[in-house]
């Protein structure tokens, strides 16, 4: 028997040359955390071998991406970490910024709880929530899956030229005045084309989204806002405390009444938490015997029940598909790993990698790795998901005791399980 969750129940800085290695079973298993802070986020930690990585290899590629500004490095397969490694002045219990990434890692499961709990639907209009966009023949077709999916036609905001002060009208203000953009998303974002036609990448919809679900919260319990609501129905339950995550530029605001913050950009996360998250999509919402998240919800967002035509991938540099929040691999985007992976993925090569056949998690966070003419998404194939690849040995099934593992707790906590139909 499995678990559902009942409805409505709640659920140090180090200096650089203070890196350690601990050596486990002949491979390197790096981290920047002493041994006497014991990580907020707990895993079962295996070797690289047992899980069928070349642990040379992995050290291999920890340098490289080292070189390349990386921040944080977590791989776990089959539910256990078997490489962990951390720059200067990170830790397992340090944050590091997510970017957009946070639309995978919070604006999706925030919204598959809420559907779960029948506070809204992704087939719902806009317009349904917002009544200033009845009138407008456009905004009037826009559902909730369009704009968790970039095909709802809005606009976005290019932050680099917000940087140098070189946007029109509306997106400078929105650049510049980060307590207006729930206003000016709802209010000003024009539409450039037909809800649903095809797919443009648009942070300004997640920020209509999280204004619509903060209203759908609102009408459950007044008060309640997405933090409240995320951390007592996905990552409570899912082991992670509030010293791991923030979301939404840490800030909340006031406007028509409701308490917003926006769940699609600004968060920071540890690797552990990160990849924990990831760990929970690949496991189609299951954590420990409980569904925390509906399983064909989990699907959707995962772009398996089919993604937008890719009207933004060209011939020669295509772009991976819009799930919801995630991206998929469907096109072959990034060459190296298989078309039925996804992402989460942020500016400057944030990355929460998803293989479901090989389940594999792999977490990366850091600097732009781009050089030269590289486009964002080659530069995250090569200098990332093909070492990553590489250095898999044994593609097969664990060579461990994949029971024996989920139920043998590594500090009393026991990760993953299995969920029945």
């Amino acid at each position: 028997m499995t678990g559902k969750r009942p409805r409505g129940v709640r659920r140090g800085i180090i200096g650089a040359g203070a890196l350690l290695v601990l050596l486990i079973g002949g491979a390197a298993f790096w981290s920047a955390r002493p041994p006497s802070e014991a990580a907020l986020v707990d895993w079962p930690e295996l070797t690289p071998a047992s899980e069928g990585f070349d642990a040379d290899a992995l050290r291999a590629l920890r340098d490289s991406l080292a070189e390349r500004g990386t921040k944080t490095l977590l791989i776990a397969r089959h539910g256990n970490v078997v490489f962990e490694w951390y720059g200067p002045y990170f830790d397992a219990n340090t944050r590091h910024y997510t970017a957009a990434m946070l639309k995978g890692l919070a604006a999706a499961p925030t919204l598959i709880a809420a559907v779960d709990e029948g506070l809204l639907s992704l087939d719902d209009h806009a317009a349904d929530w917002l009544p200033s966009w009845r009138s407008d023949p456009r905004r009037a077709q826009i559902t909730l899956h369009d704009l968790a999916f970039h095909a709802s036609g809005m606009e976005d905001v290019d932050f680099d030229a917000g940087q140098a002060g070189e946007l029109p009208g509306w997106k400078q203000r929105y650049y510049d005045h980060p307590d207006e953009r729930f206003r000016l998303a709802v209010d000003s974002a024009q539409i450039l084309f037909a809800p649903g036609d095809h797919f443009s990448y648009s942070g300004v919809g997640f920020y209509v989204l999280s204004y619509i679900a903060t209203e759908a919260l609102q009408r459950r319990s007044v008060g309640q806002d997405i933090p409240t609501f995320l951390g007592d129905e996905v990552y409570g339950p899912l082991g992670l405390p509030r010293q791991v995550w923030r979301i939404g530029y840490a800030r909340s605001d006031t406007i028509d009444g409701l308490p917003l913050t926006h769940f699609g950009s600004g968060g920071e996360l540890t690797a552990r938490a990160a990849a924990r998250i990831g760990q929970l999509f690949l496991q189609r919402g299951c954590w420990r015997g409980t569904q925390l998240l509906d399983a064909d919800l989990v699907d959707a967002m995962l772009g398996r029940h089919g993604v937008t035509p890719l009207a933004m991938s060209t011939g020669e540099r295509p772009g991976p598909a819009p799930g919801g929040g995630w991206w998929v691999n469907v096109d072959g985007a990034w060459p190296s790993g298989p078309r039925d992976a996804v992402a989460a993925i942020g500016a400057s090569h944030q990355v929460v990698w998803i293989d479901p056949t090989l389940e594999l998690v792999a977490v990366r966070m850091g600097g732009n790795m781009a050089t030269g003419e590289e486009s964002f998404h080659e530069a995250l194939d090569r200098h990332f998901t093909a070492p990553l690849y590489a250095a898999l040995e044994t593609r097969g099934p664990s060579q461990t005791n994949d029971d024996a593992v989920a139920d043998a707790p590594r500090n009393g906590v026991p990760i993953g399980g299995s969920c029945g139909d």
